[in-house]
């Protein structure tokens, strides 16, 4: 033993102080180097790029419907296909989007394979879109089917709103804040940037603050967080700034202190009583790549 601490020492002791320096000064100029580079986040568009996403969120309620406590958690998964069937040229790029399989709770939910076209520039943003007020009532029936876990008999309601009769259009604001939407300018790590979106699933608006946190093999890694009276919402994305797509998007809403009055007329237009909702809720959203 008294031999391998002599031989540790030397090797130790052949190393100078100088040496150390350097090789400390090697390494800050490099994190500098790192932290000083700019980079420009942008979605790209080939054609025919063929890819598909999982769409994964999890509810979990500790919630009292008309005074009468529920605890709960619900699981859904939406696996849809994203196309470019053209590129611009601005550099603008149509996604044919098609939700091929939803399921909830370990049960399969029917979404018919709905389509829906979206023009979208290299910032993320959603410039037109097709069928999307489609795809969004067929989201709306898995919606139902999990709040009906509360409100027995929910989801055999008809709804009084006619989906089909909307504007696109309309629908763009929902899905465009479901990834970054990037600024113009490049970005070094560290610097923050701000885009009032409509928050998922909630449907509320508010500012989130997107932070580039850094950058390892050409991957972004971006911070999200949003805080909204008693919501507060945090998360992480990555995006591959070579191939310009979104790698991952997974962030995290909490809801405290939740006590509002639900009139179900609004949605169903049936008999059903007005009911009060209190508790607070967790509700975890998960975008990613499958490979």
């Amino acid at each position: 033993m008294r031999k391998i601490f002599t031989f540790l020492f030397l090797i130790i002791s052949l190393v100078s102080p100088q040496e150390i320096k350097e090789e400390q000064k090697q390494t800050t100029e490099t994190e500098i180097k790192h932290q000083e580079q700019e980079y420009l986040l942008q979605y790209k568009f080939t054609l025919n790029e063929d890819i598909n996403y999982s769409l994964y969120i999890e509810n979990f309620g500790q919630i009292s419907i008309n005074e009468k406590y529920n605890e709960k958690t619900d699981r859904g998964k939406i696996i849809f296909n994203q196309k470019v069937v053209e590129v611009d040229e601005n550099g603008n790029g149509i996604l044919e989007i098609i939700y091929k399989q939803g399921v909830l709770n370990n049960e399969n939910v029917s979404l018919s394979e709905k389509k829906a076209k979206l023009k979208m520039n290299p910032k993320g943003e959603i410039i037109e879109s097709e069928g999307l007020q489609e795809v969004a009532g067929e989201f709306v029936k898995i919606v139902q089917k999990g709040v009906a876990s509360h409100i027995p008999g929910v989801d055999r309601l008809p709804l009084t709103i006619d989906f089909s009769k909307m504007s696109s259009d309309t629908f763009n604001i929902h899905w465009e804040s479901m990834r970054p939407v990037f600024p113009e300018k490049k970005l070094k790590i560290g610097e923050s940037w701000e885009r009032r979106i409509m928050v998922p699933i909630i449907y509320t608006m508010g500012n989130m603050k997107y932070t580039l946190e850094n950058v390892e093999k050409n991957k972004a890694y971006i911070g999200m967080y949003l805080k909204k009276d008693n919501l507060v919402l945090k998360g992480k994305g990555i995006f591959d700034i070579e191939k310009g797509s979104l790698i991952s998007d997974e962030f995290t809403i909490n809801i405290k202190d939740i006590n509002e009055k639900l009139n179900l007329k609004d949605y169903f237009g049936a008999n059903v009583p007005p009911v009060l909702i209190q508790g607070k809720t967790k509700i975890t959203v998960k975008m990613n790549l499958i490979q």
